[in-house]
């Protein structure tokens, strides 16, 4: 087994108990506008309505209910704007009003959500339209000044610009129209009509051909659309009802081309009035229409008059003029063109907020502004694919769903006046909880009736009621459970055959739509439900975890099922979770040396303990492939014990977790004694270990011919700072006494005493003149202290090897919580402590005898800590690969952990310290003792 890991990563378990997120306190309301979540709270709590501020956009208004549910109003355009981020929302306006810029008055519209200027008379410019992200179209008129316009609502007329023709320019909420009113064919044929242009200004944008007829304004820094001019529009008088705002009740405009060039450096925006002009029986007033506007949401209408033209965002983009979408069928004789048209419109929704949400109602609402009769006749709405700047006639969206009909006739008359027509979305409502996107078309159901012909607005407003449920349940873990290979990719397995099923819910909508309860089921691998729990204990809605244990379960393949379900009954998708229980050990491995040092009875008469290294082979001998295997380097008999919690390339203790892909594992190690025992566990995939079984082979014990040497040398130590050599009694050679300060008086009657080194205060500490040890390789420490403190706030340091100034190798020393601990480092100024800890507690002023070795081959630090001076069972803990060397010159330190006498200062009595390369036995560490012959200093 390559890992083993629960569900979630980062919470590795094996045992069988795991422990139950605690409930988080609710957060206190926050100030500032109100989320969702927030408002859905107070709707309840209060019984009203209630607005989410901090959801509303310029076309997204989000209201909750008392009983939980949520409307969202969504506009296909803009209808309100903030004037600066965080201000608040006002209604958008596009009359006229007057205003200072730049030093000159000009027209701006009161408040829309673009930076709109027209000209107040007296200059040549005629407009500006920036999108207030740095995008500006300035266009200039070139015959001469500006009159000072006739203001009425959102549209200024400059009357008599060129003779008998007028400019009207109406300002909408992305953008502006100019129509040019001519009145007479002579004024028609005036060379400078005949050739009309515009003037074109742009700043961080580039202007070019959108080849349809229309010109567009790239982001010089966004490379994206961010203005454009769709092909221009024209129509004549022959509808009464005609007029600069609007081609009339039954009648249509015309395309006309847009074309690019310059002229002395500046850029024109030319009309192609040939086209229009050269268009038999025009009945005058003639009106031609360009525009400029910025980008913005969908609504088109699709012409079979015109099937390769693009009417993208409506008849006017900038919503400025007549500002309809028409459908249905315009029989020759009430066109103006003289051609029969079926037409078709689109409203298109940005949807995303609703993605997911379980949809209650929905429903479309725009205005019918004109019937030809007051006879009601069938329109129908459908869900439609998308649409965009491709679609025409020639290239409509599929038709996917009828929605609903309606049967109505408005704005004709007095008798039938202009009315909202709303679409109910009924059975497909689902559709807008479940795309990003929403788009809706208007058919006529007769597209050959010519009552059936209708106008609608451009504007369309989505009214949407939804609630949250909550989401898929996520399985947090299975007791006994991890993944068989990498973590996330199945199978997961289980070794118990009760497991318990930690499963993770929650609800977007919070504590809002109160708690949530998870329901659990198991089926097994043919499908059949073998386990179906009852309802959960109920949990947050903002989230929690659950658990639920299963019945007995026999080894196999099982499928765990849960669903969340929040108050209002909503039911989360299920969630489904493959996993496999397999509680069968596998058989104990077979441990045998690779090397062919050992004779028939497991021995090496030439080998030493902890400095010759052996290489053995773990092998599987059962008919079915390990995962892995555990073996743990002791001396004495077998172990019987294995770590409840493990992985793939760890060392824990004595225990290393070796997993060779299901081939036999190659280890490498040395003798810790004179007798050492290697002992091995298979374990599976459901993590299930072998036990030792007596003659199964799970164990290996070996034995050597040599001990490391017994160190012989001592090193003279010299003190620093107040510390001093006092007389200590002995008792069959161990330390006694009641204090670790003061020494024997000269008189005492002590039968038998020794000299030991007292350090008194900060500052005190003895040294050596040379290193005792490299520290970099295996290594025996020991010695007897006697603390006035064990228990002071910092380490405290016994016997310390210096690996360079400031950055000890390794160290014997009492811990900051008071417990004897031997410490190695694998980088400078003590960076990279790795520790073993005796976790006996320790007394003041009471000798102590510690031992403890650092074992390279084997990557062990073992310690151990007795009152007799002998050695006992050993404290393990794994080490690194390397640690940090000590050079011959580096001292010894004793007492403290720095040259200059501080850091990790010792208070109390130190006896008979030893240093020594090799790994010492439990005896040897005992019989150094009698090898200093009344000398004082560091055995080494």
């Amino acid at each position: 087994m390559s890992s083993l890991a629960p569900v979630v990563a980062g919470a590795l378990f094996l045992s069988v108990l795991i422990a139950p997120l605690a409930a988080a306190d609710n957060p206190p309301a926050a100030a500032g506008p109100k989320t969702e979540s927030q408002a859905v709270t107070e709707a309840v709590s209060q019984g009203i309505d209630v607005v989410a501020e901090a959801e509303t956009t310029a076309t997204e208004l989000t209201v909750a209910h008392p009983d939980g549910t949520v409307t969202t109003t969504f506009d296909n355009e803009p209808v309100r704007m903030q004037a600066s981020p965080g201000s608040n929302w006002t209604d958008i306006s596009t009359d006229l009003v007057t205003k200072t810029v730049g030093g000159e008055q000009v027209l701006v519209p009161e408040a829309v959500p673009a930076a709109i200027t027209l000209s107040n008379g007296g200059t040549a410019q005629m407009s500006s339209v920036s999108d207030k992200e740095g995008h500006v179209i300035e266009q200039s008129w070139p015959f001469g000044t500006l009159p000072v316009p006739t203001v009425s609502g959102n549209v200024a007329t400059y009357p008599q610009v060129l003779p008998d023709v007028d400019l009207v320019q109406v300002a909408g909420k992305t953008g502006v129209s100019q129509v040019l009113k001519i009145y007479t064919p002579q004024a028609a044929n005036d060379p400078r009509v005949v050739d009309m242009r515009v003037y074109l200004d742009s700043h961080n944008a580039a202007v070019s051909s959108d080849g349809q007829g229309g010109l567009k304004a790239t982001g010089t820094d966004t490379g994206q659309v961010e203005l454009s001019s769709s092909h221009g529009l024209w129509w004549d008088s022959k509808d009464p009802s005609a007029s600069a705002l609007d081609a009339g009740n039954n009648a249509l405009p015309r395309p006309f081309s847009l074309n690019l060039t310059t002229q002395g450096g500046q850029q024109v925006q030319r009309f192609d009035m040939a086209a229009i002009l050269a268009t038999p029986s025009l009945s005058y007033p003639l009106y031609v229409d360009p525009d400029w506007s910025v980008a913005r949401n969908g609504y088109l209408y699709v012409d079979s008059g015109y099937p390769s033209t693009n009417y993208w965002n409506g008849q006017y983009p900038g919503g400025s003029t007549d500002g309809t979408g028409h459908v249905g069928y315009l029989p020759v004789e009430w066109a103006p063109d003289g051609q029969s048209h079926v037409t078709r419109s689109f409203y298109q929704f940005n949807t995303t907020p609703l993605f997911g949400k379980l949809i209650l109602a929905a429903r479309v609402n725009t205005v019918e502004t004109w019937s030809p009769s007051c006879t009601a006749r069938p329109v129908s709405a459908w869900q439609v694919g998308q649409v965009g700047a491709g679609t025409t006639w020639n290239a409509q969206p599929v038709k996917y769903v009828k929605l609903s009909t309606q049967n109505v006739a408005h704005g004709n008359s007095a008798s039938c006046p202009q009315a909202t027509v709303g679409f109910d979305l009924g059975a497909s409502k689902g559709v807008v909880g479940s795309n990003k996107q929403f788009t809706m078309g208007l058919y006529a159901d007769n597209e050959s009736d010519s009552l059936g012909w209708k106008k609608f607005a451009n504007a369309a407003t989505l009214i949407v009621t939804y609630d949250t449920r909550p989401v898929t349940p996520v399985t947090w873990g299975i007791t006994g459970g991890a993944w068989s290979g990498t973590p996330g990719t199945p199978p997961y397995v289980t070794r118990f055959r009760n497991p318990i099923f930690y499963v993770d819910a929650y609800d977007p909508d919070g504590n809002n739509g109160g708690t949530i309860v998870v329901t659990m089921a198991v089926k097994n691998a043919a499908g059949t439900v073998v386990f179906q729990g009852p309802p959960g204990t109920p949990i947050p809605g903002e989230g929690g975890r659950t658990a639920q244990q299963s019945p007995s379960l026999a080894d196999g393949k099982y499928t765990l099922l849960a669903e969340a379900r929040d108050q209002q009954g909503l039911a989360s998708p299920l969630m489904s979770f493959a996993f496999t229980v397999d509680t069968t050990a596998p058989n104990p491995p077979i441990v045998t040396p690779i090397t062919a040092a050992f004779d028939a009875n497991h021995h090496d008469p030439d080998g030493v303990v902890g400095a010759t290294g052996y290489d053995f082979k773990i092998a599987n001998p059962g008919k079915y492939p390990a995962d892995g295997y555990v073996y743990a380097v002791t001396s004495g008999p077998p172990t019987s014990a294995f770590p409840a919690s493990y992985s793939c390339g760890t060392r824990t203790r004595e225990y290393v977790v070796v997993c060779p892909g299901q081939a036999p594992a190659s280890i490498h190690l040395a003798a810790i004694d004179t007798s050492t025992t290697i002992t091995a566990w298979t374990f599976d995939q459901a993590g299930n270990v072998g036990q030792i079984i007596k003659g199964a082979g799970s164990a290996y014990t070996f034995t050597v011919g040599h001990l490391a040497e017994i160190p012989q040398t001592v090193l003279p130590t010299s003190t620093v700072g107040n510390a001093s050599v006092v007389d200590v009694e002995l008792q069959g050679g161990k330390p006694v006494g009641t204090s670790c300060q003061g020494g024997l008086p000269a008189d005492s009657p002590a039968l038998e005493k020794a000299q030991a080194l007292q350090f008194s205060a900060a500052g005190d500490y003895a040294s050596t003149v040379g290193s005792a040890v490299d520290t970099a390789k295996s290594f025996s420490v020991s010695g007897w202290f006697c603390s006035v403190d064990p228990t002071a706030s910092s380490a405290q340091s016994l016997i310390t090897q210096q690996a360079g100034a400031g950055s000890p190798g390794a160290a014997l020393r009492l811990s900051s919580s008071g417990l004897a601990e031997l410490a190695t480092f694998t980088g400078a100024a003590g960076a990279g402590a790795e520790t073993v800890q005796h976790a006996n507690a320790l007394s003041s002023n009471r000798w102590y005898f510690v031992s403890a070795v650092y074992d390279q081959i084997n990557r062990q630090l073992r310690i151990t800590l007795t009152t007799d001076g002998k050695t006992s069972t050993w404290t393990v803990a794994t080490t690194a690969d390397s640690h940090r060397s000590s050079a011959a010159n580096q001292p010894v330190l004793l007492g403290a952990a720095g040259t200059s006498g501080t850091g990790q200062q010792f208070i109390g009595q130190l006896y008979q310290p030893v240093l020594s390369q090799g790994i010492l036995n439990p005896q040897q560490l005992s019989s150094t003792q009698s090898a200093f012959n009344g000398q004082l200093g560091v055995l080494k």
